[in-house]
């Protein structure tokens, strides 16, 4: 499994060889990489790297999905060659081995809320009562008089005994 990293290489841009210290014609896919899309129905899209298969050789891009006949949105694979690298995920083993200047800087998250304490939950909790759900009125039909449950109820099946 691990020779099946050598596959996934993708080429680099220009621009992107030209800003790189070392100087290579391809690069080992990494997820967060900023890639376009050269081949295929979806041809001169530009989205990042969201996951990688090494099993099935494939990368899979965020943004890039079809449905399935089922109706799923799922994510579309496409083969590394079909693909060229604009952008590298900024890691610092990257930035060591091509230059802080071809890495893309990651953004950083948002500062964290402060967190309520258990007891600050529960106090919050006793001052709101619990919703509970209205219960569903039983609609009387003209039809045989029998209301909308006694309807949905399945029917016991009967045996028809044949004369043989």
């Amino acid at each position: 499994m691990h020779q099946r990293k050598a596959y996934m290489h993708i080429h680099a841009s220009r621009e992107l060889r030209k800003k790189m210290k070392t100087k290579k014609r391809a690069v080992g896919a990494h997820k967060g990489d900023k890639v376009k899309v050269m081949r295929g129905m979806h041809k001169g899209k530009e989205a990042k790297v969201a996951r990688i298969d090494y099993g099935k050789l494939m990368v899979y891009l965020e943004g890039i999905t079809r449905h399935t006949a089922r109706g799923r949105e799922v994510p579309v694979g496409l083969q590394p060659s079909n693909l060229m690298l604009l952008a590298l995920e900024t890691t610092p083993e990257r930035q060591e081995m091509y230059g802080t200047a071809a890495t893309v800087p990651v953004p950083k998250p948002p500062a964290a809320k402060e967190k309520e304490t258990p007891i600050e939950k529960t106090k919050a909790m006793a001052v709101q009562p619990p919703q509970q759900s209205p219960a569903p009125e039983k609609k009387e039909t003209k039809r045989e008089g029998k209301t909308q449950e006694a309807r949905e109820k399945p029917k016991e099946k009967t045996r028809v005994k044949k004369n043989g």
